[in-house]
């Protein structure tokens, strides 16, 4: 347990730092042990880091060095981490992205030359979505009600579970201020 929280101090003090203002780790296919960390600017630059090891300055690859990988993100209201290099976005109008994106910090390494990929309309009547792995996306709506749904595949919108329809399974959840 204190490792993760040292980990997490790690990351707070990193990203304030860096004046970043978003970080979300995803564990890199098949490099076990590496972390990567998409970073995310106000401007709508996207950064990637990768880092291995222990919570220590030097386990940075490239030395630290940030490494933009994209423009144009902030025309999302959030951004969020599906794991295994799958990036979800999401617009003020509700739209549903998906980027997919893997191997090194380069730009070219977008699936689809990182065009979006708009997988699914209605998602700004949830008050927060975020991922819970492996294709699971939980959106929480302002009365309570925790829905689930289950993505697979590539990005298209046939691939939500169930057609995409809602699940709800649990209320009360507005109680709480964070769930991750």
């Amino acid at each position: 347990m204190k490792s993760v929280i040292r980990r997490r101090r790690f990351l707070v003090v990193l990203a304030t730092m860096t004046g970043l203002t978003t970080l979300t780790p995803v564990l890199t296919q098949g490099q076990s042990g590496v972390q990567i960390l998409y970073a995310l600017k106000p401007n709508g630059q996207l950064s990637y880091y990768s880092y291995s090891g222990l919570p220590d300055p030097n386990n940075f690859r490239n030395r630290g060095a940030e490494k933009v990988i994209s423009n144009g993100w902030n025309e999302y209201s959030k951004v969020f981490s599906g794991g295994s290099g799958v990036l979800f976005a999401l617009k003020p109008n509700g739209q549903l992205s998906y980027y997919s994106y893997s191997g090194l910090p380069d730009p070219n390494n977008f699936r689809n030359r990182g065009a979006e990929k708009v997988i699914s309309d209605g998602w700004n009547e949830y008050s927060k979505v975020f991922s819970g792995g492996s294709g699971v996306l939980f959106a929480l709506k302002p009365n309570g009600q925790l829905s689930y749904y289950s993505y697979s595949g590539l990005p298209d919108p046939n691939n939500f579970q169930n057609r995409g329809a809602e699940t709800v399974i649990s209320d009360g959840w507005n109680q709480y201020q964070n769930i991750f």
